[in-house]
């Protein structure tokens, strides 16, 4: 034995099993507290690891506790839409929290179906989901029905579900609020897809501002699904005198800038630009954009923590919120 242990530090559940004449069983369930084991025999064992500094592998930890010390993070297909940055950083925070905890994470990408998610529940891969914005319907009945601890981060009508989501539909509006009280009524609303529901939430900002400074809304000034006609929009709303585009995200704002800059329309000069959500490289443009800017990778990381608190019973708060700013980057406001 002492030999054995020159050649190599690190103590295996055979040199303990070995040393204290008991089985690996009975090791296994002094370390995961399930299962008969004698007040004196566990306390030997325990006592054994500590003073070896043993640390129980991974994999027969996970075993013993039936956990397989895996999260899997759901992210959509590039036909789902959203913004591939948000994604990354959902991704980032996720992990960074699993390995405070002794967790890895699976990635899953919904393409036509839900196989590929269904397959790691049905063979028991994961202890737990973590499903970002973008997500189809089906998902979060078929994980209720299997009992699948998970985490939604956006926004479910179901209190029940447990979700996390930042106060985005507050910022926008009070984004909006600054712009009109400045006078800038003249206001045209560039949105995405009107089947996200983070459009949706962002839109209700949009309409809510409106609504609290007693202006009315102009509707032949909303576009839905801008991004792919953004030349038109321009080119039929600058003729109406108009004072700021309302982005409902980062990736409609950067084409926008470029569709402006071939025009040579100056920003902010000749008309006004923000954005209902920031990224790093609207942070960093050359021409200033006011936007909202949520940490993501922050509020992702608290994704992970929360659904590990899920796994192990802990009960944590089912509706979560975190906290969005107005990043203030142009001169006019």
């Amino acid at each position: 034995m002492d030999n054995r242990l020159r050649k190599s530090d690190k103590i295996t559940m055979d040199d303990i099993a070995n040393d204290l004449n008991v089985s690996k069983t009975t090791i296994s369930r002094a370390i995961s507290g399930k299962g008969r084991v004698g007040g004196k025999t566990k306390e030997k064992i325990l006592d054994y690891i500590k003073a070896k500094g043993y640390k129980p592998n991974n994999t027969a930890r996970a075993l013993a506790s039936s956990k397989t010390n895996n999260i899997s993070v759901v992210l959509p297909d590039s036909n789902d839409g959203g913004d591939a940055s948000f994604f990354k950083d959902c991704l980032v925070g996720v992990t960074e929290a699993a390995l405070t905890e002794d967790y890895d994470v699976v990635l899953t990408v919904l393409a036509q179906d839900t196989n590929a998610l269904k397959r790691l529940v049905e063979n028991q891969k994961v202890d737990g989901v973590v499903l970002t914005r973008y997500t189809r319907n089906e998902v979060i009945p078929y994980l209720k029905e299997n009992n699948v601890p998970f985490i939604l981060i956006g926004i479910d009508p179901d209190d029940e579900v447990l979700q996390i989501d930042s106060n985005q539909q507050e910022s926008c509006k009070n984004l909006v609020v600054q712009l009109l009280q400045k006078k800038f009524t003249k206001l045209v609303y560039l949105g995405a897809s009107k089947k996200l529901n983070i459009e949706k939430i962002r839109f209700n900002g949009y309409k809510q501002a409106f609504s609290e400074q007693r202006i009315p809304l102009n509707k032949d000034f909303v576009f839905w699904d801008a991004q792919s006609n953004l030349n038109q929009i321009v080119d039929s709303v600058l003729k109406e005198r108009i004072d700021c585009f309302v982005c409902s995200d980062d990736v409609i704002c950067l084409k926008l800038i470029e569709v402006l800059k071939e025009k040579q329309i100056s920003i902010p000069g000749d008309v006004q630009v923000v954005s209902f959500f920031d990224n790093e490289e609207l942070e960093n443009n050359e021409i200033p954009i006011t936007a909202v800017h949520l940490d993501t990778r922050k509020m992702c990381f608290l994704a992970g923590k929360i659904i590990i608190e899920h796994i192990n019973n802990q009960n944590p708060q089912k509706n979560n919120s975190f906290e969005c700013t107005i990043a203030f980057r142009s001169s006019n406001l």
